[in-house]
């Protein structure tokens, strides 16, 4: 991958290079990155928004199901402050099924200890 050439002595140089499953171009991360795991949370919250959980429940598949899907590519991409408050917004709603927020966000992410 070159950042000048397209091609240098019969050797032809490519635009994006897939490693690990994260695309990167010759300025560094793609914002397809972001986009895919955008993509994969929404479908996720849309599979397990169709079945009938309680709050305890559906923490544990936010925990499990949703936030997994961020943990392994947030090591090689930076992600904008927008981005990361449409993902918390996505799992705040899919935790309270849409409805009104019953217990502040400061509160619900505290450890269980810290919780009152």
């Amino acid at each position: 991958m070159s950042s000048n050439y397209k091609e240098f002595k019969g050797i032809k140089f490519i635009n994006t290079l897939k490693i690990l499953g994260i695309e990167f171009n010759n300025k560094g991360e793609t914002i397809n990155n972001t986009q895919k795991v955008l993509e994969n949370i929404k479908k996720s919250v849309a599979i397990w928004d169709g079945e009938r959980l309680n709050i305890i429940e559906r923490v544990v598949v936010s925990k499990t199901f949703l936030s997994s899907k961020l943990w392994y590519i947030i090591n090689f991409i930076t992600m904008s402050e927008e981005n990361k408050g449409m993902i918390e917004n996505m799992i705040h709603k899919f935790i309270w099924s849409n409805s009104m927020e019953l217990i502040k966000r400061n509160t619900l992410i505290l450890p269980y200890e810290s919780g009152d």
